[in-house]
């Protein structure tokens, strides 16, 4: 049974191991903030198959990479929200005119494919609700609508988990008119809707995107290339470039994106997320 420790007694491990640490003081700062298990993380590739780090690794480095991941998953977030609010628009768009005569067809389970899926959908959703209740779109529907809410105000209480189940158990029809607006099948958008939530669930809580590999890769339908057939987060940022509208802002972002990469340059490996040589070049095309 592991015993907790103290910062300078995690310190003093990390030195046992062969880690150099050039400041103390600035270190036990690091710790008190980023957590051990969270920062080793970053250096687990650079331990030998001793479990001690290679000469020249040092704490910083550590606190470098996880500085570089924090920027990057802020970048990355701006990106899921944008999407994220177009998928919703797109959605309750194209539905809502799907069922004309009843705006608030999401609450009946004739309208769907799986009841049962429709129930825990229907639960979330009043979870939902609840945790929303000082929203003043909802205290507005609550006072004057008697809690009916049409599915344009309700999808802005979707996450993208409640989309992802939503979206699938929609008729054929729905899930048809739904995709073609991205000019993919439905089964596509399924994956990006999927990939997509995985992601915000990495950056929403605060997980290592650096190094990290990803079990579901987007599907990008011919749509543009991932060069190096990558599980990592750059084929997640190909998906981004198909869905981001504002091509403006998206350029913004990859020169912000640019100017990280070469400012953290002296840590990072490019590859450890993905990126192949000429990624700026494939994603400002």
């Amino acid at each position: 049974m592991k015993l907790a420790k103290t910062y300078v007694e995690q310190l003093d491990i990390l030195e046992k191991r062969n880690l150099t640490i050039e400041d103390r003081n600035n270190a036990i700062i690091s710790l008190s903030s980023i957590n051990y298990y969270n920062l080793t993380g970053y250096l687990y590739p650079f331990k030998d198959k001793n479990g001690e780090y290679r000469p020249g690794t040092t704490f910083e480095q550590g606190v470098a990479l996880y500085k570089f991941d924090q920027e990057l998953s802020s970048i990355i977030m701006y990106f899921l929200t944008e999407i994220e609010q177009t998928l919703k628009t797109k959605i309750a768009y194209i539905s809502a005119f799907d069922f004309p005569e009843d705006p608030y067809f999401y609450t009946k389970e004739i309208n769907f494919e799986n009841p049962s899926e429709h129930k825990r959908f229907i639960s979330d959703f009043k979870k939902a609700v609840i945790n929303n209740k000082d929203a003043k779109f909802v205290k507005h529907h609550v006072t004057n609508y008697d809690g009916k809410f049409p599915i344009w105000v309700a999808i802005q209480l979707f996450t993208l988990g409640n989309i992802k189940h939503f979206y699938k158990n929609l008729p054929h029809r729905t899930r048809k008119g739904i995709s073609q607006v991205f000019d993919v099948p439905h089964s596509t958008l399924d994956n990006w809707i999927e990939n997509l939530r995985i992601t915000r669930n990495l950056t929403a809580h605060n997980m290592r995107i650096y190094g990290n590999t990803f079990s579901n890769s987007p599907r990008l339908s011919g749509k543009i290339k991932n060069v190096n057939n990558t599980n990592r987060v750059f084929a997640q940022i190909l998906l981004f470039k198909i869905l981001i509208q504002d091509k403006v802002s998206w350029t913004e972002r990859i020169v912000q994106l640019n100017q990280l990469i070469a400012k953290n340059s002296k840590y990072i490996n490019i590859k450890e997320i993905g990126f192949p040589d000429d990624w700026f070049e494939i994603l400002t095309d």
